[in-house]
Formats: structure tokens, C-alpha cells, sequence
């Protein structure tokens, strides 16, 4: 006789804990996504506060996570309810933001910096992007293919794009850091790694798939 092996898996407390939450978010944002529908797109922002309230949620879902955990049958009309205002790509250039880690500029003596302890200085550490920025340790590649991604999900054009370094701390690291944070930028746009600088930038200027058409550093929050 052939013995089949069992197995139990045991979770923390804290583990199971998490699994709850995540299946009571993911709960939510189909809820969420089937009133959208239901109401034919119309109080988006109104549906996904009053789910967030009904399921005593620590945020509001995202477009992108309430598709992501709609039916797949329900996706495509989903994402077109969703997009009839795509300010993202209204001028026809995708937006992409990243973020330095930085804990503190020099001085930091600014009044309007406010200084989250796990985020650089200029921001409180509750912001969309400072999270996901955070989740890849702040890594430059991984900040820009999280954000096309969400864009594409979100059926965004994602064939042209502007860079927006924020934070307002980015010229006060060391330039030799500045360097290869904007080239592993671009080499995320590309989807391949350049030997320098200026192949990153030569690359993302011809690409067609996302091709670079501008780079704002902002220099105060």
C-alpha cells in the first residue's frame, strides 16, 4: 500500500492576519468594480470612498487594483469606464515619477519640508508614490517598470514619456549617484541595460515603444 503524504501549513498570527486583510481588500475592490459598473462609470471617486468606508479600509483602492481584482470577462469594460478622463496621458505623454532615497537635504532648515521618518525629507511618507517607491527600496528601475505597468494595465498610452524626479532632494546627491539613477531610469524604459549615460539617453530618445520626451527634476517639494 502506497502512503500519500500530507502536509499542514501553519501561519503566524501576523501572517494570517495579513492574508485576511489582502483577501478583504481584494474583496472590496471587486465590489467596488461592480458598482462602477453598475452606475455606468458615473461617481468613480464616490464608489471607491464609500467601499474603502464599508470595508474599513486603510486607503482608497486604486483604478488599477480594482481592475486587477475584477473578473476577467469584466476588464475591458471596466478599463473604459475607467479612462474617460485618462489625465495621465490627456497631452498624449505618460507621466512617470520617481523618487530618491533621501532622508534629509543639507540644510534642512526648509518650513515646508515636512520629514516622514521612512521617507525623504520633503515628503511624509503617505503618498502613493513614497509607498510603492518603498516596497522596491527605492530603486530606479524597478520605481519606472512598476509605473508603466500600472499605466498599461490601465490601458494608458505609454508610448511617450516624461521623467519627474521628485522630492526636491535629488541635486543635493552626490552626482556620480544622480547618474546612474537617471541611466537605470532609462534603461527600464529601454528594457535594456546601456554601458553609460548617454547610451541610456541616446536609446530612449529613438525607442519607439517608450520613447523619453522629457526629464524634470523638482527642486523643492
Amino acid at each position: 500500500m502506497r502512503l500519500k503524504a500530507s502536509y499542514i501549513i501553519v501561519f503566524t498570527a501576523g501572517e494570517a492576519m495579513f492574508l485576511e486583510a489582502e483577501a478583504r481588500f481584494r474583496e472590496a475592490c471587486r465590489e467596488a468594480a461592480e458598482l462602477i459598473l453598475e452606475r455606468g462609470g458615473r461617481g468613480v471617486e464616490e464608489v471607491k470612498r464609500l467601499i474603502a468606508g464599508r470595508y474599513g479600509l486603510g486607503k482608497v483602492p486604486s483604478n488599477a487594483e480594482i481592475l486587477e481584482a475584477s473578473p476577467e470577462e469584466l476588464r475591458e469594460e471596466l478599463r473604459r469606464l475607467l479612462l474617460r478622463k485618462p489625465v495621465k496621458t490627456i497631452s498624449g505623454v505618460a507621466v512617470v515619477t520617481v523618487i530618491t532615497p533621501m532622508r534629509s537635504c543639507p540644510h534642512g532648515g526648509c518650513i515646508y519640508c515636512p520629514g516622514g521618518s521612512e521617507a525623504p525629507k520633503s515628503h511624509t511618507g503617505v503618498e502613493e508614490v513614497v509607498r510603492q517607491a518603498q516596497l522596491v527600496d527605492y530603486d530606479p528601475y524597478l520605481q519606472v517598470l512598476g509605473q508603466i505597468g500600472k499605466l498599461e494595465r490601465m490601458g494608458h498610452e505609454v508610448d511617450k514619456v516624461e521623467l519627474i524626479f521628485i522630492a526636491g532632494t535629488f541635486t543635493a546627491l552626490p552626482r556620480g549617484f544622480q547618474r546612474w539613477f537617471v541611466k537605470r531610469c532609462l534603461d527600464a524604459l529601454n528594457g535594456s541595460d546601456s554601458g553609460s549615460l548617454e547610451e541610456a539617453l541616446r536609446k530612449a530618445e529613438e525607442d519607439p515603444r517608450h520613447r523619453i520626451s522629457g526629464i524634470t527634476v523638482e527642486t523643492r517639494p
